[in-house]
């Protein structure tokens, strides 16, 4: 029988260790033992699906996935529940704005990441980190875009694209993903319980993108080795990943259901 609540998970730094690019074994049976009992286990991330599935979360089932922060939902089998692109009006703008302030882009697409600018050591740092697809400098062409990663030092603020009808998620790693006005992983999970009726989540993050659900959900669970400002938001905190803190979370939150 399906249960009431759901649980959902980042990815990077979360369930994916952001070194060895796997989930750990242990959070992988202890969230089996979750779906077992009829709780739905879905990804929530702020990468497109088709990043998504360069992490090690293809080898394994979910119930469903928040991808782009929200802007594509889908169910187990892939079917598109919600897909929204960003107007290219607003993309042509930011990308004028990327030029004159010298910050190099990666605009975010169906198919894959087209980088935009001279790449340069944040890009790199973030390629090899999260182990992202990105190649050669293009030109953008009109495509659909889902969302725009935009690379600078970390104290970075963004303030040069804040008149843009757009949000700014930050991120522990210095780049910033620039997404659709209104658009963030509650909104995104909350159209995914109301399709499933679902009533209550958890959720599961390490960093300020997370801060949000982190906040708003039922029980709200922050990776050990995250971002700290998160931890007095977090309902718990858990030990770091390398440690086997989600699983040992899990299987605390499952004992005192």
């Amino acid at each position: 029988m399906k249960k009431d609540t759901a649980l959902f998970f980042d990815i990077d730094n979360t369930l994916q260790d952001i070194y060895t690019h796997k989930i750990p074994v242990n959070a992988i049976k202890e969230i089996q033992k979750w779906r077992d009992e009829g709780y739905m286990c879905c990804i929530c991330t702020g990468r497109c699906l088709s990043s998504a599935l360069d992490t090690d979360i293809v080898n394994y089932s979910w119930d469903g996935y928040i991808c782009t922060s929200g802007q594509e939902i889908l169910d187990k089998d892939f079917k598109v529940i919600q897909r929204d692109f960003m107007p290219e009006d607003t993309v042509v703008k930011i990308i004028k704005r990327a030029e004159e302030v010298n910050v190099p882009l990666v605009l975010v697409t169906e198919e894959g990441m087209k980088l935009i600018g001279k790449r340069n050591k944040y890009v790199d740092k973030c390629r090899e980190f999260l182990n992202l697809k990105i190649g050669k400098t293009e030109e953008y062409n009109g495509e659909n875009i889902l969302y725009i990663m935009a690379f600078a030092k970390e104290e970075y603020d963004y303030a040069d694209f804040k008149e843009f009808d757009i949000e700014i998620e930050n991120s522990y790693m210095p780049y910033a993903d620039l997404v659709i006005k209104g658009v963030n992983k509650v909104n995104g999970i909350r159209r995914f319980m109301e399709v499933n009726g679902l009533k209550h989540f958890m959720a599961f993050g390490d960093a300020l993108a997370d801060l949000r659900m982190i906040k708003e959900a039922d029980t709200g669970v922050a990776m050990g080795q995250g971002d700290k400002s998160l931890f007095e938001y977090a309902d718990y905190i858990t030990e770091p990943l390398n440690k086997d803190g989600l699983a040992k979370i899990l299987k605390e939150l499952r004992s005192g259901k």
